[in-house]
């Protein structure tokens, strides 16, 4: 079958999917958090890297007219010491990311706190900046502004353009990485 046969057959399948997961006009909140979504960028990232980086040193040491144990052995030690180093970058950066989310938000929540004037003034200027004006503006910043979390989530992401992160678990994200990175690697 051609991919333009398959479509119908697949949207199909999607709308009675999602048809299922919406019951009763309740969405299942874990819907689109499934968990090849959540890790995609682990899992690419280090299996990419696993194919590369063990190909490149099998083929360095099999060059060199290295007996094929050593050449394995070589291959093995680069697949767990370099997926551990990859594991570990990812680890580190997915953590301080958070960090850095986590302050900028608590800096948000004092302004909002502090000055809360200049703040509103801010949120004022994102919306005019989205197309609001007159009333409509106004109504707008009335109602982000009366809600605390709202406020603080739409400076964040209006002001700093920090997108709120549902990758909340960097050991796991570190741990899709390694094991990608052996798996690809290893074959």
């Amino acid at each position: 079958l051609t991919a333009h046969k398959r479509t119908p057959i697949i949207l199909q399948y999607e709308v009675e999917r999602i048809r299922k997961i919406h019951h009763g006009g309740k969405v299942k909140e874990d819907f689109h958090k499934l968990f090849a979504g959540e890790y995609i960028g682990d899992i690419v990232y280090g299996a990419n890297d696993g194919i590369i980086t063990t190909f490149a040193v099998v083929a360095g040491v099999a060059g060199a007219a290295l007996s094929p144990i050593i050449v394995l052995i070589l291959g093995a030690a680069n697949l767990f010491a370099d997926g551990f180093s990859m594991a570990a970058g990812n680890y580190l950066a997915r953590k301080s990311e958070k960090e850095y989310r986590k302050t900028e938000r608590q800096r948000e929540e004092w302004e909002i706190d502090k000055l809360p004037t200049e703040e509103k003034q801010e949120i004022r200027e994102i919306y005019q900046a989205k197309g609001f004006a007159g009333q409509d503006l106004e109504k707008a910043v009335a109602i982000i502004t009366s809600n605390r979390k709202v406020w603080v989530d739409e400076m964040m992401i209006g002001e700093l353009k920090i997108m709120e992160s549902q990758d909340g678990h960097p050991l796991k994200n570190s741990l899709a990485t390694f094991l990608a990175f052996v798996i690809a690697g290893g074959v």
